[in-house]
């Protein structure tokens, strides 16, 4: 409204309105709030992997509508119904980490519980891009020994403490193994060593291969079986050795003893296309003298890798199930055996994927629950010493005696 006196226009007057009501509805009930009543596992479970079931009353059936705080960092909700969610826990580690939970529509938090989360996976002994690992094995008393590109090898206790082991002034190995007597045996270009017990002395260990080696295994007659480009070397315990399989244009780059058979894991490197251009074969072990069957394809890799993704290491759990390191995708996939034992068509997963990355270029299982990979990559940051825990323990490891 306006208006004017002795024709001076003014401003206009505001036109009152009434104020709006109040958000607030006394009569408005909201959610119930949450209580968490158990969880399970009870106490403890694996950061970042194992599943959590949270029992309790006043969870939404909606799964985007409860919200799981480990302190202040939120759980992944897989499943949820009014009094149950399935959570898959952050990498958080802690042995008192308090739970809790929001739902849409309460007012109020749930009550607190408190949990342990333990390692997965966890970067081990500070080994890293300025020691540079290579070949790792582990005696029985939990021993990690470690070859260093410093050209020595470490020992690493179960408490993680590292000492100088033995100088190696001939270069790393490839890989390492732990011998009958806690004498270790490693492989360089075309040469297999002999460490002491207690790195008293490192020398040779039998004549020059024919081919570049590059892994070894024990069996159980104590026959040292070693990897090479297109061969299967037998040794015997007086370091001489024989050719105990051929593998034509197969470049051999790992390999393990398993249930009576030789198992290793190469690249095809010619062109006929009825051989799969990376798997895993196996040859049966036919007597003490460490003579071999002929090769079976036990997993063709080619046929289920990602692009480009190359197969780098292999070992076996005490349940037969195979581990293959892979240098890129999934870190370690898991491929569990057939009614027959082979591996063909067997089932396939990830070792925690959502925790662990690659490379995986060289495995070892410590005595229980443990299993220790060198992430050996061409970004020298990601260079590391990885242990993970896993629910089970690594197959029969021969030269652990």
């Amino acid at each position: 409204i306006s208006y004017s006196v002795t024709g001076v226009q003014t401003c206009a007057l505001p036109i009152y309105k009434q104020p709006t009501s109040s958000l607030w509805d006394p009569d408005q009930t909201g959610q119930a709030n949450p209580v968490i009543q158990e969880i399970n596992p009870p106490k403890k479970a694996l950061a970042g992997v194992t599943l959590l079931t949270i029992r309790g009353v006043n969870f939404s059936p909606e799964a985007k509508y409860n919200f799981v705080y480990f302190n202040d960092m939120q759980g992944k909700i897989v499943s949820a119904t009014t009094t149950q969610l399935v959570v898959e826990p952050p990498n958080l580690v802690g042995d008192s980490i308090k739970i809790k939970i929001a739902v849409h529509g309460a007012e109020l938090f749930s009550n607190i519980m408190p949990y342990a989360l333990d390692y997965s996976a966890k970067e081990y002994a500070g080994i890293d891009k300025n020691l540079d690992a290579n070949g790792i094995a582990c005696d029985k008393d939990e021993n990690l020994f470690v070859s260093l590109g410093l050209n020595k090898i470490i020992k690493i206790t179960a408490r993680e403490e590292k000492s100088d082991y033995i100088n190696t002034p001939d270069g790393f190995f490839r890989s390492l193994r732990v011998g009958p007597g806690g004498v270790l045996y490693g492989v360089r270009t075309r040469f297999l060593y002999q460490i002491a017990a207690g790195g008293a002395s490192v020398k040779p260990f039998g004549k020059t291969f024919t081919q570049p080696v590059n892994d070894l295994d024990f069996d159980a007659a104590g026959n040292i079986y070693v990897a090479a480009r297109l061969t299967i070397y037998a040794v015997k315990n007086d370091a001489t050795w024989k050719v105990a399989a051929s593998y034509p244009l197969i470049s051999l780059n790992s390999i393990r003893v398993f249930n009576g058979y030789v198992y290793v894991a190469g690249d095809y490197l010619g062109t006929d296309p009825s051989i799969p251009k990376s798997a895993v074969w196996r040859n049966k072990i036919l007597n003490e003298a460490g003579d071999l069957g002929p090769m079976e394809l036990a997993f063709d890799w080619a046929a289920v890798a990602t692009a480009n993704q190359k197969m780098l290491s292999i070992t076996f759990a005490e349940d037969g199930e195979l581990y293959i390191g892979g240098d890129s995708g999934n870190a370690i996939t898991i491929v569990t055996p057939n009614g027959d034992g082979n591996y063909v068509n067997g089932q396939r997963r990830a070792l925690y994927p959502q925790v662990i990355t690659p490379p995986v270029t060289a495995m070892v299982w410590g005595n229980g629950g443990y299993l220790y990979y060198n992430r050996k990559s061409q970004n020298v940051d990601e260079q590391k010493l990885i242990r993970v825990t896993v629910d089970k323990k690594g197959a029969p490891d021969y030269g652990r005696k």
